[in-house]
């Protein structure tokens, strides 16, 4: 079952965030199982929605990639609200965005 995983009003600036990114490496090798990351920086902090084809995929991301990175750079961001996806739509523009994966497979419904 796909999930959504959202981390509300996390204290880390737009620098620490690229950090992260640039020492995850999601854009040259995308995580086995994610489908889509978004993230924004408003006054209550960042906003970071990410989807995932199910809560395991994500996890075993989070184990073996984000957490050793966030320790190794001090960064904390808290625990994401995890919910199972209703429904997800994807507009032709969002094709702009795409981050092609070498074995790239549709999505499976549970």
């Amino acid at each position: 079952m796909p999930v959504m995983c959202i981390y509300r009003g996390v204290q880390v600036s737009p620098d620490e965030y690229d950090r992260v990114r640039d020492t995850v490496g999601w854009e040259a090798s995308p995580p086995e199982g994610a489908i889509a990351h978004a993230i924004a920086f408003g006054p209550d902090g960042a906003t970071e929605v990410n989807l995932w084809e199910s809560e395991a995929s994500f996890r075993r991301y989070l184990d073996t990639r984000l957490a050793p990175v966030l320790g190794h750079l001090g960064v904390s961001v808290g625990e994401p609200e995890i919910i199972e996806v209703y429904s997800m739509a994807v507009g032709d523009p969002a094709q702009a965005y795409h981050i092609p994966r070498a074995a790239s497979r549709p999505l499976q419904p549970a």
